[in-house]
């Protein structure tokens, strides 16, 4: 009962961790007379993570709550009902989507969620620490160090790396990295909920057990590509080891959840299947990967972890057997992905979202060893009350990094989540009268990622890694619309040397040899006398795409040669002091 308390009093203490800059931040701009929104918008610089929820997550929670089965394209109109791969990101937005009915917002689902799923996430390696008979205490720590501090184990065992991000957080500079939606803050507990499924249907031998598992591993394919590729592969291994060790009845059970998953997975695989005819599919791999590296300088140490503990631990249980699967699965992906594909898939997801934490419960499990064969040479007591002060430090250590980083965060971006009270009114007003298959264009990269956000509106120039559109298209779109605001090449030139444009715009398409974002000078030259082209001859009426609306802001009165006023094309339809919103006409 007593340890049962101490685990609900930590779950708690992680909740209001992680849902500390939603009490810090509004307390902060009250104090200012400022207003205070959950998924930023306002001034200044704003956090990595918060930034990517609202242009990646955030749309897709939109198209579930507009009464879309699966998640497609969330930017253009053009290609709503076009195969994509964002289907495997159908599950956690089906949950958002439940919680933003629940909460009455989907500002509101984000906000709870920091709330409630970093302690899930708590329990859940509690329990999968218990699997691999971690004591209780060590149970605890390894929890929470895996939800906190998660690159610990990426340092350990230099001892100045470890200070510089426990103590000087020289490493850090956003919230922590479990506040991030959907990954890791839903995909990751998904994922060790499923493990566990596992190893219950293993340990059991209960065919019902493996169809539940197996349903398990069918809906990571709607979670998150890193989760399941990792998975899938980890389960391959496993079953080979289970044939030439004679494992058959295990070898079984492993065969109910394969087929259950892929039974489960079907309506995945047969999107991706007809994802991969679209002439733009090629294009859509290669703006979302990176130039060939090898990461084995970064995951020797997680190799010589699985080697450690296959020398030291004798009795090697099913949960253990399993979790270093899921941890050496992901190693050999990152390096068959280069050598198959010769690019890099942004593998440093595999590693920091499967590798890092599951390689903790097993640096844990080695621990556990090391106590239990000390055990026999010292007084159990006087052992006990040594690890236990071990504990009591990292515990120590672990918590004070993570109040320190929230709080610093949450001082850093608290101007980012002002409401603007202008921008505020756009957002509202197209709420009220712009339909679900309208788009709307803007030069203001950050209205470009709010409006499918914010709205069940669609962007004319999409954030490119978002949708299946080319790179070529998303381009082409960017110039014609820049060539309606009358842009000169000199300010289009200018807004594509700035990194945040570069990378809405063209991905990893435009990443350099020193993964920097950066157009070379040749391609720069090329696409301004594309745009000179476009610009002799483009208006509305030529614009080849679906176009409803033209936002005027700061940024587009900065670099825009019209004010649309002797235009017969555009009538005004919102106007305040910083924005103005134009209905194209439809004559």
């Amino acid at each position: 009962m007593k340890n049962k308390f101490i685990v609900a009093i930590i779950a708690v203490g992680i909740s209001l961790l992680f849902g500390l800059p939603h009490l810090l931040i509004p307390m902060d701009l009250k104090a200012k007379n400022e207003s205070y929104f959950p998924l930023d918008g306002g001034m200044g610089s704003q956090s990595a993570i918060t930034m990517e929820e609202v242009y990646t997550y955030v749309p897709e929670v939109q198209e579930i709550l507009e009464g879309r089965w699966i998640v497609h394209d969330t930017q253009l109109v053009e290609y709503k009902s076009a195969p994509s791969p964002f289907i495997g990101e159908t599950a956690p937005a089906y949950l958002m989507a439940a919680l933003s009915i629940v909460s009455g917002s989907v500002a509101n689902a984000f906000l709870l969620a920091d709330f409630l799923f970093p302690p899930l996430t708590f329990l859940l390696v509690y329990f999968l620490g218990k699997q691999l008979s971690l004591s209780h205490h060590l149970a605890l720590v390894t929890s929470l160090t895996m939800l906190v501090a998660t690159d610990l184990i990426s340092l350990v065992p230099y001892p100045k790396p470890v200070w510089d991000m426990l103590i000087d957080l020289l490493r850090k500079d956003d919230f922590l990295f479990f506040s991030r939606n959907f990954h890791p803050q839903i995909s990751f507990p998904l994922l060790v909920l499923t493990v566990l499924f596992i190893i219950r249907a293993l340990k059991n031998l209960k065919p019902k057990e493996a169809i539940i598992a197996g349903v398990a591993v069918g809906f990571q394919f709607y979670t998150y590509l890193f989760n399941w590729t990792a998975l899938a592969l980890s389960l391959m291994l496993i079953s080979t080891w289970t044939l030439l060790t004679n494992r058959l009845s295990l070898l079984r059970q492993l065969i109910i959840v394969g087929v259950s998953a892929l039974i489960i997975g079907f309506p995945y695989f047969m999107t991706m299947s007809q994802f991969r005819a679209l002439p733009s599919a090629a294009n859509f791999f290669e703006k979302s990967s990176l130039p060939p590296r090898t990461f084995l300088p970064i995951t020797a140490r997680f190799i010589l972890l699985i080697v450690a503990s296959l020398i030291i631990i004798r009795k090697k249980s099913l949960a253990l057997i399993i979790i270093s699967a899921l941890v050496v699965s992901p190693i050999l992906l990152t390096e068959i992905a280069v050598l198959i594909l010769g690019q890099d898939l942004e593998g440093k997801h595999w590693i920091r979202r499967v590798i890092m934490p599951f390689s903790i419960l097993i640096a844990a499990s080695v621990l556990q060893a090391i106590r239990e064969e000390f055990a026999g040479r010292y007084k159990r007591k006087t052992l006990d009350k040594f690890f236990q002060l071990g504990y009591g430090i990292v515990i120590i250590l672990v918590l004070q990094y993570g109040l320190r980083v929230q709080i610093a965060a949450s001082k850093r971006y608290a101007p980012s989540y002002t409401v603007v009270p202008e921008k505020q009114q756009v957002i509202n007003w197209i709420t009220d009268h712009v339909g679900r298959d309208e788009t709307i264009a803007s030069l203001d990269t950050g209205f470009i990622a709010e409006i499918p956000a914010f709205s069940q509106a669609n962007n004319a120039i999409p954030i490119t890694i978002r949708s299946v559109a080319s790179t070529d298209e998303s381009l082409d779109r960017f110039l014609r619309i820049a060539a309606i605001y009358r842009v000169s090449s000199e300010a289009v030139a200018d807004l594509l040397t700035q990194e945040g444009f570069i990378s809405r715009v063209f991905y990893f398409t435009a990443i350099d040899e020193g993964r920097v974002f950066h157009l070379p000078p040749r391609h720069l030259e090329l696409i301004l006398l594309q745009y000179r082209n476009i610009l002799e001859n483009e208006n509305v009426s030529t614009f080849p795409y679906q176009l409803d609306y033209l936002i005027v802001g700061p940024l587009e009165r900065k670099v825009m040669n019209t004010d649309f006023s002797d235009s017969f094309h555009f009538r005004t339809v919102f106007r305040n002091g910083r924005y103005q919103l134009l209905r194209v006409n439809d004559e």
